[in-house]
């Protein structure tokens, strides 16, 4: 009789289906003043970007001003069965482009933006839960300094939690390793990650991409955690991917503002006398601040004379010149010639600047040549309401 024995010797692998890392729709920002320019989107910041309803910004979570944070992610767990000495987790960053790669889900319709995550490097943290008596060895991944652990935050204090560390690379399209030792390799434990933060940058076109309103902002990475698990004679236990892919979501809103603020008084008197010559100026110094791209200006007039804005006496009407300037000096000449009901582009024409105080004076001017044709005007009082308004939108 003959007898064949196969010996067989392997390690174990998991892998499981895989599974996203999520946020839980627990933070947001919202855009009402844009933040520096810098070529590739505009920079999300706490002091332009904070909604109230989520304030959670750079110490909430121990990152500075251009960092949000996520106050109550979701958790992957990762069981560690006894016997297990060392472990090696695996981290692959993506890049952080991501022209058109913001989905944005509004009650009328998506949208997409171009949402980034990187500056000179990435700029996604993980944070990393231990339960249990394991220590972070080393580490190398630039921007993971092992030993160092963090404050935890509400949601991670439950369990027996010992400690938090944060992961995060510097390098795009790489992969990094950190080293843990576990001390109690007798029993089993566990551990878990979560997002930790992001520094993110905003489309540069935002007001020609996305309406105003509240909606949801979805951002999508191909980051990844792949395990391993050694003996403490260093062979290799099992191995498997703890998440492959990260999906943001955050609470997103635009918020649309335009402050139009009239600064002379609303009523003004002037006196005309037949020897004067030239013209005379109402000035109507007025203020504008918004965060509208495009800013258009119409004026309406009680009176219209010769397609001008006029003064009457209910019989007579003195047409006037009317035109604009982007400053609050006294001058008798103005950059900009208004027509009753005809809209102009101040943006276009005038330069007005995005959330600067622009000063504008508005003109309407009386000129001698117009009264003396009307010799019959003198000694009698004129009088006319002029309605000035001022119109923002998105493109």
């Amino acid at each position: 009789m003959k007898f064949i024995i196969l010996l067989i010797i392997s390690t174990c692998s998991f892998n499981v289906m895989s599974v996203m890392l999520t946020n839980n729709l627990d933070t947001g920002f919202k855009i009402y003043q844009t933040g520096s320019n810098t070529g590739a989107g505009l920079d999300g910041e706490e002091r332009f970007n904070k909604d109230d309803r989520f304030p959670y910004w750079s110490s909430f979570c121990g990152k500075n001003s251009k960092y949000l944070c996520f106050p109550n992610p979701d958790k992957i767990f990762l069981t560690i069965p006894k016997g297990v000495k060392h472990i090696e987790l695996s981290y692959y960053t993506d890049d952080g482009y991501g022209l058109q790669a913001g989905k944005v889900i509004t009650a009328n319709g998506s949208y997409t933006m171009d949402f980034l995550s990187y500056a000179t490097t990435v700029t996604r943290p993980l944070r990393l839960q231990v339960y249990g008596d394991i220590t972070m060895s080393a580490s190398d991944c630039d921007g993971t300094v092992p030993g160092k652990t963090l404050t935890p935050l509400r949601y991670e204090l439950t369990g027996d939690l010992t400690r938090v560390y944060e992961i995060d690379s510097s390098r795009r399209w790489s992969t990094c390793s950190t080293q843990f030792e576990n001390l109690a390799p007798e029993k089993d434990s566990r551990v878990s990650v979560s997002v930790g933060a992001i520094r993110f940058r905003y489309d540069n076109n935002i007001y020609q991409r996305v309406p105003s309103g509240e909606h949801i902002l979805e951002y999508d990475r191909r980051d990844n955690i792949k395990y391993t698990f050694y003996d403490e004679n260093g062979h290799m236990i099992a191995s498997g991917t703890l998440f492959d892919g990260i999906k943001y979501t955050f609470n997103f809103s635009v918020d649309a503002h335009l402050d139009f603020d009239l600064v002379s008084p609303s009523s003004m008197k002037m006196f005309f006398k037949p020897q004067d010559k030239g013209q005379q100026f109402f000035h109507a110094k007025t203020t504008l601040r918004t965060n509208l791209p495009t800013v258009n200006v119409v004026v309406q007039c009680q009176y219209v004379e010769d397609n001008r804005c006029a003064l009457s006496d209910g019989s007579i009407n003195l047409p006037m010149s009317m035109g604009i300037r982007s400053d609050h000096r006294p001058a008798n000449s103005y950059s900009l010639e208004l027509t009753p009901g005809v809209a102009k582009n101040l943006t276009r024409e005038l330069g007005i600047k995005l959330l600067s105080l622009n000063e504008l004076t508005f003109m309407f001017g009386l000129d001698s040549i117009d009264v003396n044709q009307r010799p019959q005007a003198y000694g009698k009082t004129f009088s006319g309401d002029i309605n000035i308004i001022i119109e923002g939108g998105f493109s």
